[in-house]
């Protein structure tokens, strides 16, 4: 017994289908398939959908500071992740003080 046969099988038990018309059951229910949307009907909602833009998820907690607030950003990183950021710093200065002594 092949896959398909077993398979068949299976599909007729479950649909209470006579042996061996499940296949054709399945080929029918393929051929009977119409698409939910059109080609022109795709096109339309990928328009909207592009001139809608991208929806943001969440709103951010705070409000974005100015372009200029590089210092401020490192700060509250410095801030949320002390350690890190300490060894990010050392690993800094080591390379830092590596290049010096070239």
């Amino acid at each position: 017994m092949t896959e398909q046969q077993r398979e068949d099988d299976l599909l007729a038990e479950l649909l209470d289908l006579p042996d061996g018309q499940a296949h054709h059951a399945i080929g029918a229910a393929l051929r009977a398939h119409v698409p939910a949307l059109t080609r022109g009907d795709e096109q339309a909602l990928l328009s909207a959908a592009n001139a809608a833009g991208t929806p943001t998820l969440a709103p951010s907690p705070e409000p974005r500071a100015a372009a200029g607030s590089f210092g401020a950003d490192l700060l509250g990183v410095v801030r949320r992740y002390p350690l890190p950021a300490l060894a990010a710093g050392a690993g800094l200065a080591l390379l830092l003080a590596r290049r010096r002594g070239r």
